[in-house]
This record gives structure tokens, C-alpha cells and sequence, in this order.
């Protein structure tokens, strides 16, 4: 970090006496566990060397031959992988009639993803739980 943002020695060490700073750089370290994206990264990197790997698997003469046919047909993924190879997704689309000619569509795509903010049942869950139907059974 030094070197990338070219801060001299003054500044590096007041930077690390920054304990404001420092809790924000931990805060950040630990959310960017959580959530995934510090592993995404690390595997990205990593996956750099698969087609060498599956290369010399491919190329070499002892292998089995099913194990270089793997190593082909997963080399031939890695070199297809754009967006134009990814099938198109499974859509769900609800109509409601509203009458007089007025229709309310979804059309969104089947999809696991991040949420998009619409709130289907914006009722908490406790609220739910503590309902009781007409026999003083929960609902």
C-alpha cells in the first residue's frame, strides 16, 4: 500500500497510529469476509492457473484418456465463458386482472441474486408468528 499510493515514511506511520483508520480497514476486512467478495477475488486469481493445468493434463501422454477428455471439455468452458455463452434465464411472469381493461404484469427472471429492494410482505416475521386464527391456533 505503501509503495501503490506513494506515501513517504512521515505519512505511513501516522497512518498506522490512526486507530480510527485502522478499526475502519479491520471493519471493512471482516465485512469483505462475510459477504463473500475477499474469497471471489482470491479464487478468481487462482483460477488464472487452471488452463495450464488442465493443459498439462491434456498434453500429457500417460494420463488416462478420460482425464484428458475432462481436461478438454473444461478448457473448452473456460475458453467459451462470456456473456453470450450464458442461457437465458427461466422467467416467472404473473398477470392480475384489475378489470376495465387494466392488467398488473411481473415478468422477472428465476434467478439467485442479490435482493432488489421490492418489498413483497414487508410484515416482520414476529408479527406474523403472533397472529392467531379463530381457535387461538398460530396462522
Amino acid at each position: 500500500m505503501k509503495k501503490k499510493y506513494r506515501f513517504d515514511d512521515d505519512a505511513w506511520a501516522k497512518l498506522g497510529k490512526d486507530e480510527t483508520l485502522i478499526e475502519a480497514i479491520q471493519a471493512e476486512k471482516v465485512r469483505r469476509i462475510r459477504n463473500g467478495s475477499s474469497a471471489r477475488e482470491k479464487a478468481q486469481q487462482l483460477f488464472v492457473k487452471a488452463p495450464d493445468v488442465l493443459d498439462s493434463i491434456l498434453s500429457d501422454d500417460k494420463a488416462s484418456p478420460r482425464y484428458r477428455i475432462e481436461a478438454s471439455k473444461e478448457l473448452r468452458m473456460v475458453a467459451n465463458n462470456g456473456p453470450e455463452t450464458i442461457p437465458a434465464a427461466d422467467r416467472f411472469i404473473i398477470t392480475i386482472n384489475l378489470g376495465e381493461d387494466h392488467k398488473l404484469v411481473i415478468n422477472k427472471p428465476i434467478a439467485v441474486g442479490p435482493d432488489d429492494g421490492e418489498i413483497i410482505n414487508h410484515e416482520p416475521q414476529a408479527m406474523i408468528a403472533a397472529k392467531k386464527d379463530e381457535n387461538d391456533g398460530p396462522v
